[in-house]
């Protein structure tokens, strides 16, 4: 698994700190199709394997960066 200090150096030009939105597709609660999340960007790429976590907005994830992916 590759180190988020390596993925920031290999990679400089991904915005790594801006959370990605994801349409996920199922059967939710409210009966809709489609759902929206937050996902991590370095979460994602470190992680081959799910569950990966999303977040409901944009917030929640930008204050997960900050307590785990911090500089």
């Amino acid at each position: 698994m590759v180190d988020e200090g390596t993925l920031r150096e290999r990679f400089p030009e991904i915005p790594w700190d801006q959370p990605v939105p994801v349409l996920t597709v199922g059967d939710f609660e409210d009966n809709s199709l489609y759902a929206g999340v937050w996902v991590c960007r370095i979460c994602v790429a470190r992680y081959d394997s799910l569950p990966l976590v999303g977040y409901e907005d944009r917030a929640a994830v930008l204050d997960h960066i900050e307590r785990e992916h911090h500089d």
